[in-house]
């Protein structure tokens, strides 16, 4: 009878061990599910980076360090993200953006720039003295850094943007097109047409 106890609370015993195991086991299989509830993914498109002239294999590296997991899939780079780095990734293009423009309207006050909330349009106005490192870095670096914002923002890899240069004092247009389907050039005629 004495060791038909002993038995009996042994069992239990067991038994207990067995459901705190079991829920922790129940609980982290909640987490992991909570955890992948809560990584998005984003895909980076192969016409993105051959437009900024990227390679796959050096944006995945890249992106490993801000990024839970980064991969290779075709020519296009596959984010896994939380929420948090999600934010940190936008914020990291934008303080970019930020300072570019920052540059690009510190050279003249008459130089300016609109940048569409929806990411589908930029509109720069400055004038044919701007200096080319200057032009360059807003007419690549910010317009890049817009789109990649607008595939992070919305996870929309299918991705265009407009893109307008004006005239700053005839707010006349020198250069349109959408890319990156089209090509946006100009030069001495465009600017001298700009003007009439």
């Amino acid at each position: 009878m004495h060791k038909d106890k002993r038995i009996r609370k042994w069992l239990m015993g067991i038994s207990l061990i067995c459901l705190s195991l079991l829920s922790v086991g129940c609980s982290q299989n909640n987490k992991n599910e909570i955890q992948e509830e809560a990584l998005t993914e984003i895909t980076i498109p192969a016409s993105f980076l051959q437009f900024t002239g990227n390679d796959v294999q050096e944006s995945a590296q890249g992106y490993e360090a801000y990024c839970t997991d980064a991969q290779i899939s075709g020519e296009d780079v596959v984010l896994q993200v939380t929420e948090q780095e999600k934010a940190d990734l936008i914020k990291m293009n934008q303080d970019y953006i930020d300072d570019a423009l920052a540059d690009f309207t510190a050279e003249n006050p008459q130089y300016s720039y609109e940048l569409k909330e929806d990411f589908s349009r930029v509109t720069y106005r400055f004038d044919e003295n701007i200096d080319p490192t200057v032009m360059a870095s807003l007419l690549m670096g910010v317009t890049s850094m817009t789109v990649l914002n607008g595939i992070i923002e919305n996870n929309e890899s299918d991705w265009s943007i407009e893109v307008i240069i004006e005239n700053c004092h005839t707010n006349k247009i020198v250069a349109e097109g959408t890319l990156p389907q089209d090509t946006i050039a100009f030069g001495e005629s465009e600017w001298q047409q700009s003007y009439e």
